[in-house]
């Protein structure tokens, strides 16, 4: 129904900044949210890993880590199964992709620096 469509609101909480939260990505589906979680200084976020969540109310209690690492910039596929990302990798930015579960990590692009990948909405 179109109310329960536009309800707001919380999948996870902190009250703390050694357990923050960056950017989430839901999933085309909407059935989950992806999103870093890491450390608040005061200033910066410091990414430790992807977080995978229900979009549910409390959803992060019936969510998992997939991976650890430097980890910015999620987008998922339209599949909503897997999930491409930046990940510091040595001196560079480099695009991951995931199986939401975590397996299946592969690294993608070869050399340079990159941002904000995404998947062609026509992906399949």
């Amino acid at each position: 129904d179109k109310q329960a469509a536009d309800a707001i609101f919380p999948v996870a909480v902190s009250n703390t900044d050694k357990n923050a939260f960056g950017p989430a990505a839901a999933s085309p589906d909407g059935g989950f949210v992806a999103f870093t979680t890491g450390q608040f200084d005061g200033t910066n976020f410091e990414p430790a890993g992807i977080f995978v969540a229900p979009m549910q109310p409390g959803g992060i209690q019936a969510g998992k880590p997939v991976i650890g690492g430097k980890i910015y910039e999620i987008s998922w596929h339209p599949n909503s199964n897997t999930l491409a990302y930046i990940k510091r990798d040595g001196g560079e930015r480099a695009i991951y992709r995931i199986n939401k579960d975590g397996s299946g990590e592969s690294k993608i692009s070869d050399g340079g620096n990159y941002m904000t990948p995404f998947f062609s909405p026509q992906s399949k």
